[in-house]
């Protein structure tokens, strides 16, 4: 069985993941953890595996919501948008 689209709970590293599978031309969506709640509420143990046949159900009814992933630009520049800001925080610290 081809792999037509893949489901991916979005998360710390569901961006580069995302990009990476985009890149190698696999179709993937990122999902709503939200709406994958309500799915996996009903499970009596919360497991990966568990957590991925949820994904794997939703992805096959379309019970999902796509979040939208900002490009490699933009997430660079908010990236180092962060880190300067850490930076002028830690030194206005070490001016008081």
């Amino acid at each position: 069985m081809p792999i037509v689209k893949i489901g991916i709970e979005i998360g710390g590293l569901a961006r580069w993941l995302y990009s990476e599978l985009r890149a190698a031309g696999l179709y993937a969506v990122c999902i709503d953890p939200r709406r994958l709640r309500g799915v996996t509420k009903t499970m009596p143990i919360k497991t990966d595996r568990n957590d991925a046949r949820a994904i794997a159900q939703v992805m096959r009814v379309g019970w999902y919501t796509v979040v939208h992933i900002k490009g490699d630009l933009s997430q660079e520049l908010r990236m180092l948008l962060n880190k300067s800001q850490n930076a002028s925080d830690q030194a206005d610290r070490y001016r008081e």
